[in-house]
């Protein structure tokens, strides 16, 4: 059967492009479902999660298909219902993996048909483990949809082109529903696609390139009779179209008049309403680049280099990072160029098409933005380019191509050299899918990753009865919504975000669904960032005075100085307000032995991820307590460096010597120790 598949005897073109997409999806979904994450993560995870369950608004621009989408996948009967939506992710990461494959072919449909299917395959297995698109698609965001909807739109704007290159009779079999229909599902996805995510606007200019390129009278007619008839009628389809796409916006107010359990902005109202969509509260888009070196630096973040290699200048394996960067060099850098040489040379208006993408969505995105450039930014920033990389892997395919055209030349001559050098090419293509998996399993694996689920449990076991606990940051807030809002545990405990605190809708959200908890204090109009943190202090006193039964507890995301003007002691990873002035700040609990930690301490997790070794301060915090094994020591001693404590650090480190002084581990250990020594 092999045999009949690849000499063609038995399966036709059509038979075999389908079959190899369905084994493409397969094998991404394999690599996924084994690195998934089996619960809430950190950042948006455990908000996106809690917004699709109970059918509430997420955070500015609100994400409404995302959040209907995430509501069918979490009504399937398997697993947790957080699993089931993180497993949408994983689909949608391998659909855009398929798409990928079928726009490459697209693109080289004049092209050897073997050789096409060949590069397109192996290129699209290469994407499915590129490290950001990997990432997005094991955890419960909404970026691997919204690539999965941006990579339909460009596969039906070129099934479109495709169909315009058919013969027809006149000006109505032209514009007839089995040609226009590619462009009118086009236009409502290009609308829907707004819904996920509203860097979707960025792709504009490109499309529209793209349409008037090939068909300038469809839209731009300045004819009179039966063309501007024509005209005028497909315009319309597609902006009706376009707008049908765009109504699932009319989700946000529609369902905020229920007052669900999660109502981000409040907007029913127009008001309200317009504030979400135009992401009010996080100051708008500026559209000004106020710093031109800082915007340069910012072009760093597409760092195409850290997408297809693990190249990590930081790390001492010198052997890794010059196989690494050896690799860089041939693939994928090499097939990229030659793929842009060649679609340049075959079709000047595809090279155009693609170009215009990736320049009007990587730089539009950071001149709309104009973001400052934290610590953390680059990370953040990452997850938005997944377009971008999509359009560097599509090149690679057609460069992919022409090798192995050329190898297919090379083989008409059959001397042992030129074998030798075709066996060698090809073999390096197959091959090369597995690098990236084989150089990012252990990054990107977050099969056993409780610690988000973990934290915010362990926290909820730290409050009383009827308590309230003050959080920060979205890292402490969303895995406290999961729990408390979908799981159902203690729904006696209410959970109020300080920063949401400036904005009236929370308060309002929480008298809701807590009856009998006073959550009123004195207004400050406006959104001023400026103000947040006073109109925060001034809501979290007034609720403290004005519920004087309930316990009243801080997570430990703020610093110390921040909450030094509240009497409080330490309960493990916690603080509880106490009215006593000055209370001793003591240890409730042996933190250690009282929580519940899934390994992540033994196995080494907090090495692998710099958000976990951030939360793994918190514990530290709470207690200093004995460990039992080097991994613990050799952890808690990254988390004490995280907060600035070298000299402790060292300690950890040098007792964790005393369990293992011989292994790999403790040699790099050692180098560890002397780093650290030789800073001071």
């Amino acid at each position: 059967m092999i045999k009949d598949f690849f000499n063609g005897e038995k399966f036709s073109y059509q038979e075999k492009k389908y079959m190899i997409a369905i084994l493409i999806f397969l094998i991404a979904m394999a690599g996924y479902l084994k690195t998934l994450s089996p619960t809430i993560s950190f950042e948006d995870s455990g908000e996106f999660v809690t917004i699709s369950y109970v059918l509430g608004d997420a955070h500015p621009p609100g994400y409404p298909l995302y959040t209907l989408i995430g509501k069918i996948a979490s009504l399937f009967p398997i697993s947790s219902i957080a699993f089931r939506v993180i497993l949408l992710s994983a689909f949608c990461g391998a659909g855009v993996v398929v798409f990928v494959y079928f726009i490459i072919l697209l693109l080289l449909e004049n092209s050897n048909a073997r050789t096409s299917v060949f590069a397109a395959a192996c290129a699209a297995l290469f994407f499915a483990f590129s490290n950001v698109l990997w990432d997005l698609s094991i955890v419960d965001e909404v970026y691997s949809m919204g690539t999965f909807f941006t990579v339909f739109q460009i596969f039906m704007l070129l099934k479109w082109e495709k169909s315009l290159r058919e013969p027809y009779s006149d000006i109505y079999e032209k514009y007839s529903l089995k040609r226009m229909g590619y462009l009118y599902a086009f236009s409502m996805l290009y609308g829907l696609c707004i819904g996920v995510h509203h860097t979707a606007v960025l792709f504009v200019v490109a499309y529209f390139y793209f349409i008037l390129i090939n068909d300038h009278k469809l839209l731009l007619d300045p004819t009179s009779g039966e063309n501007a008839a024509v005209t005028i009628k497909n315009s319309a389809i597609l902006l009706f179209m376009w707008c049908l796409g765009f109504m699932v916006y009319f989700y946000l107010p529609v369902r905020s008049l229920r007052n669900p359990l999660v109502d981000w902005g409040d907007p029913e109202t127009w008001q309200g309403f317009k504030d979400v969509f135009l992401r009010k509260q996080y100051g708008g888009v500026p559209g000004l680049i106020s710093n031109l070196p800082q915007f340069l630096k910012k072009i760093a973040f597409f760092d195409i280099v850290d997408q297809f290699t693990m190249i990590n200048p930081s790390s001492g394996d010198m052997k890794r990072q010059f196989m690494s960067f050896a690799f860089l060099i041939i693939f994928p850098i090499t097939p990229v160029l030659l793929g842009i040489w060649r679609q340049f040379k075959l079709n000047i208006k595809h090279f155009v098409f693609l170009s215009c993408t990736f320049v009007s969505y990587a730089l539009g995105f950071l001149f709309i933005t104009d973001p400052p450039v934290p610590y953390e930014l680059p990370l953040l920033l990452q997850t938005f380019y997944i377009p971008v990389h999509m359009i560097i892997i599509i090149w690679m395919g057609i460069g992919f191509t022409y090798i192995a055209d050329m190898v297919k030349n090379i083989l008409k001559e059959m001397t042992t050299a030129k074998r030798i050098t075709a066996f060698m090419l090809i073999t390096s293509i197959l091959l090369l899918p597995i690098v990236p998996y084989n150089f990012g399993l252990a990054t990107h694996n977050q099969a056993k990753h409780y610690f988000a689920y973990d934290y915010g449990s362990n926290m909820l076991r730290s409050v009383e009865r009827n308590g309230v606990i003050f959080t920060f940051l979205a890292q402490d807030t969303f895995p406290l919504w999961y729990l408390t809002k979908v799981e159902g545990r203690r729904k006696d405990a209410v959970v109020v975000h300080q920063r949401l605190l400036s904005l009236p809708w929370h308060s309002k959200q929480e008298r809701i669904n807590n009856p009998g908890f006073n959550a009123e204090y004195p207004r400050l109009a406006g959104y001023d960032a400026y103000n947040l943190y006073l109109i925060a202090d001034l809501a979290t006193q007034s609720i403290i005075l004005k519920n004087p039964n309930r316990p009243m507890y801080f997570s430990n995301f703020r610093t110390r100085e921040e909450t030094q003007k509240y009497p409080q002691k330490e309960t493990g990873i916690i603080a509880k307000i106490s009215s006593e002035p000055n209370p001793p700040r003591i240890v409730g609990r042996d933190v250690f032995n009282y929580y519940v930690y899934r390994q992540q301490f033994r196995e080494g997790e907090v090495s692998k991820d710099n958000r976990v070794r951030e939360i793994s301060s918190v514990y530290v915090y709470g207690h200093e307590f004995e460990a039992s094994t080097y991994n613990v020591y050799r952890n808690l001693a990254q988390a004490y460096e995280f907060l600035g404590l070298r000299d402790v650090a060292v300690g950890l480190l040098e007792k964790s010597m005393l369990y293992d002084n011989r292994s790999k581990d403790a040699q790099i250990t050692k180098g560890i120790i002397e780093r650290l020594k030789n800073k001071k």
